[in-house]
């Protein structure tokens, strides 16, 4: 995402994701979150 574009990252943060450390990101700031508890492993049972 954009650094700059802080309504995305206010949607972001109300998803849960958090900011990811990456070496020289530039304009960009790198986001992730956990899939634990989202349910992913029960697919195609």
């Amino acid at each position: 995402m954009l650094t700059a574009n802080t309504p995305a990252r206010v949607f972001y943060d109300r998803l849960g994701f958090g900011e990811l450390a990456v070496p020289d990101p530039g304009p960009l700031t790198y986001l992730g979150r956990s899939t634990e508890g989202c349910g992913g492993g029960r697919l195609g049972r």
